[in-house]
This record gives structure tokens, C-alpha cells and sequence, in this order.
């Protein structure tokens, strides 16, 4: 989703955008999409691209996602 939502940051009216599902399983959805001029109407500002919400992103360690999700409990907690 994160991957056709990048693509609809950069989509104009009329574009034909496809896009499949892959996977171990036996079978696969394929959608043929195509943008409209709604698209236009939609707040596009850089602030708010895919792009920009990746590069401002702050990665962090498996041990620091643990203690924020509250995954592990410590004896005496």
C-alpha cells in the first residue's frame, strides 16, 4: 500500500496505475487502476509525500521497539 500510495503522490488525471499482490500462496489480486481528476483535489504539498515521509523517518532497534510497544515484562514489573 505504502508503494501505490507513492505512486499516486506523483499520479496526474488519465494515468493507468497496475498494481498485484505477490506472495507464497496459490493465487494473486491484480487492480487496473485509473487516476481520475479527483486527483486534483488532493492536498500534494511536499510535506505530505510518501518520499518525504521516508527520508524523515527515524529508525530504530528491535530492542527500543520492544520496550516501546511494551513486549517484554522484567520480573518485579
Amino acid at each position: 500500500m505504502v508503494g501505490l500510495a507513492a505512486v499516486l503522490d506523483i499520479a496526474e488525471p488519465g494515468d493507468r496505475i497496475l498494481m498485484v499482490s505477490y506472495g507464497s500462496g496459490a493465487g494473486s489480486d491484480g487492480f487496473d487502476i485509473i487516476v481520475t481528476d479527483e486527483i486534483l483535489n488532493f492536498n500534494r504539498s511536499d510535506e505530505f509525500l510518501i518520499e518525504t515521509l521516508i527520508k524523515s523517518s527515524e529508525y530504530i532497534d528491535y530492542a527500543t521497539y520492544v520496550k516501546f510497544r511494551e513486549k517484554l515484562k522484567l520480573e518485579g514489573e
